[in-house]
């Protein structure tokens, strides 16, 4: 994967960067350095199938954190913590699933 991020442009380092911050973080760190460099679609077919469904909004969750710093750096220059932003984003998921059951 981190070829393809680098490919597509110096700018996509702080992806990669927060990226390897979050595989430290993350029960999904073997997922995320084996996920493929295909089209879009297939690799969140290949995310579907190698996470599953009843852990997908954490992997949603961590993976916008991730793309939220890089946009916010940047984007806004702004530094910002990635595990706070992941930890509360995990948050908001969980507290939504606690409400919409």
């Amino acid at each position: 994967m981190g070829d393809a991020v680098y490919a597509t442009g110096g700018r996509n380092q702080y992806a990669m960067l927060y990226l390897n911050v979050a595989r430290h973080e993350s029960e999904f760190k073997g997922i995320i350095d084996d996920i493929p460099v295909e089209p879009p679609g297939k690799v969140l077919k290949w995310v579907l199938e190698e996470v599953g469904l009843e852990k997908i909004g954490k992997f949603i969750c961590i993976t916008w954190a991730i793309w939220t710093c890089r946009n916010k750096k940047v984007l806004g220059g702004e530094e910002i913590n990635i595990q706070i932003l992941v930890h509360a984003f995990l948050k908001m998921l969980q507290d939504y699933q606690s409400y919409a059951s």
